[in-house]
């Protein structure tokens, strides 16, 4: 079931996506793609993943594959191991599925681009990410005045400002006069009745950017929140007291979600049973690491780099300037 759209936004889509494959082929990055469904599903302990049970007999004797497979919320294990393997950067445009994401920004089906760059830092790839939105804004024609008097410059040319940075630290500072250590968190959840005694660090910290400092992002430029935590590493390495992630905000939305790439194998064993324990505790189906992936990890062939996911249709919205995500996205 297709939803709707005007001609309108279909060219509009279009026109975005040509110009995301023309920047990366510019800067000497490999378009692949990878599989949709998979023998092993997302750990991350509050992303669920579409199960598939296969329901008929195999046609061929020879391939009797497990009776269910997931389909990607992301594809970020699966582009890892290719650029491990062919050493180069690479990019995709991958179909995601994220089972009960409904609402204004959120659909089950979406397209995420996804791409790793080899050798880069975090701060290497916050400008490349920022190069690449300046260049989505002016080809869009929603660029700003200053931006649009030089739209026919060269590349370099076209950014117009320092990529926007803040650090949570200095986030929740701000928004809510605390620091982010467990007591800080604690205290004001409290106080502002959002938080209990018995919530994980995570809880604690997303209950209060959630309710008290998202909404209030409201910029006109693309916001790096930077220096994350070490409880919010995810599949960052970390850098003292700090994870080398960053989060990307603009107009409201959050966009894209950016790593300096964890390569360590043990790490990743770790936060992986860290993160199937909290699916345990929260109710959810405990997930298989990727063999393949872990595989790669151990083998040390993945070289330093970083890596970021963007979703497709917020961005719409962002350049758009529309609320609702049904304005842009063709899946129902």
């Amino acid at each position: 079931m297709v939803r709707p759209l005007t001609t309108k936004i279909w060219r509009f889509r279009s026109q975005i996506l040509t110009e995301i494959r023309l920047f990366f082929k510019q800067r000497g990055y490999l378009e692949v793609n990878t599989p949709i469904l998979n023998p092993t599903g997302a750990v991350e302990p509050f992303i669920d993943a579409f199960q598939i049970q296969r329901q008929v007999p195999r046609k061929s004797p020879e391939a009797r594959p497990s009776a269910e497979g997931w389909l990607i919320t992301s594809p970020e294990y699966n582009l890892k191991i290719l650029a491990a393997e062919l050493q180069t950067p690479v990019f995709e445009i991958a179909h995601c599925f994220r089972e009960g994401d409904q609402g204004g920004e959120h659909t089950e089906e979406f397209l995420m681009l996804e791409w790793y760059n080899l050798g880069a830092s975090m701060d290497d790839l916050i400008v490349e990410t920022h190069l690449l939105l300046e260049r989505l804004t002016l080809s869009s024609g929603l660029a700003t005045e200053s931006s649009q008097e030089s739209a026919e410059a060269t590349p370099s040319a076209m950014i117009q400002t320092h990529p926007r940075r803040q650090t949570i630290a200095a986030l929740f500072r701000e928004h809510l006069g605390c620091g982010i250590e467990f007591e800080d968190l604690a205290r004001v959840a409290r106080v502002k009745e959002l938080g209990s005694a018995t919530d994980r660090y995570d809880e604690l910290f997303f209950s209060l950017f959630l309710n008290e400092i998202e909404s209030k992002l409201q910029t006109d430029h693309p916001l790096f929140l930077t220096d994350y935590p070490l409880p919010l590493a995810a599949l960052s390495r970390s850098d003292g007291n700090t994870a080398k992630r960053f989060e990307v905000y603009w107009k409201g939305r959050e966009l894209a979600n950016g790593y300096e790439e964890l390569l360590d194998y043990s790490e990743h064993e770790r936060r992986f049973a860290e993160w199937n324990a909290i699916r345990r505790a929260t109710g959810r189906v405990e997930m298989k690491s990727d063999p393949q992936f872990m595989a790669m990890l151990k083998n040390g062939t993945l070289p330093p780099c970083s890596g970021i996911a963007l979703g497709i249709e917020r961005l719409l919205m962002s350049l758009l300037e529309v609320e609702q995500i049904s304005e842009v996205s063709p899946f129902a």
